[in-house]
């Protein structure tokens, strides 16, 4: 996995995004675009997008229902 390192966070590009989510390009870009929980990509350029881990890793948390059973 290519991953670029802030200081707080983790980028993630859209490749790196389907291997995580074991999901192809084609349903990440439809979940992106139908369900409002999923995070928002990040424009870096022209033709460079990607997401932040931390916001996928909630996400997955609050699909699973983990998130609530934590709280």
């Amino acid at each position: 996995m290519s991953e670029q390192t802030t200081p707080n966070n983790v980028f993630m590009r859209t490749k790196d995004v389907c291997e995580y989510l074991g999901i192809s390009r084609t349903t990440l870009y439809m979940i992106h675009e139908h369900d409002e929980s999923f995070p928002r990509k990040l424009r870096l350029n022209q033709r460079c997008v990607g997401w932040y881990k931390p916001l996928l890793d909630d996400w997955l948390m609050k699909k699973s229902g983990l998130k609530e059973a934590l709280s």
